[in-house]
C-alpha cells in the first residue's frame, strides 16, 4: 500500500452501509490532509484519487448516505455551491428562510451564504445584553 493510503486509511472508520467515516474531530468539510508536500482538502482528494475526476470550481462534493462525516467515494455526489443550501426551508432554529427573514452574502470563501435575521437579532441582542450586565 502506498504511504498516502497507509496514512489516509488510518483515519477511516469502516461501515457495515460502506460508509468510509471520517474520525478526525474536525468538521469533514474543513478537514485537511498532507499528500507530500501540499495541504489537500479531504472530499475532493479522496474523489480525484479513487474516482478518477476532478471537481468543477464551482461544485462542492456532498455525501449521498446523510452522513457528515463520510468521506466514502462512492456516496460522495457533487453539487453545485448553493444548491443544497436552497433546498433548506428554515434555520436551524425553526424561523423561515424568506425574503424578509433572510440575510444573503458572499462568505470568505466566496460561496453564496445566507443567514436567518431573527437569530442575528437575537445574538445582537444577547451579546448587547452581556455587554451592559
Amino acid at each position: 500500500m502506498k504511504p498516502v493510503l497507509a496514512r489516509f486509511f488510518k483515519h477511516i472508520t469502516f461501515l457495515d452501509n460502506g460508509c468510509w467515516i471520517w474520525k478526525n474531530p474536525r468538521e469533514v468539510a474543513r478537514c485537511s490532509f498532507m499528500v507530500g508536500k501540499h495541504t489537500v482538502r479531504i472530499r475532493p482528494w479522496v474523489y480525484s484519487y479513487f474516482e478518477h475526476k476532478t471537481l468543477p470550481g464551482d461544485h462542492s462534493l456532498f455525501p449521498s448516505c446523510g452522513n457528515s462525516r463520510c468521506v466514502a467515494p462512492l456516496h460522495l455526489q457533487p453539487k453545485k455551491i448553493g444548491q443544497l443550501q436552497t433546498l433548506k426551508t428554515h434555520c436551524p432554529h425553526g424561523h423561515p428562510y424568506d425574503g424578509v427573514n433572510t440575510y444573503h452574502y458572499v462568505n470568505a470563501l466566496g460561496h453564496p451564504a445566507r443567514n436567518c435575521k431573527t437569530c442575528m437579532r437575537e445574538r445582537e441582542r444577547k451579546r448587547t445584553q452581556k455587554r451592559i450586565g
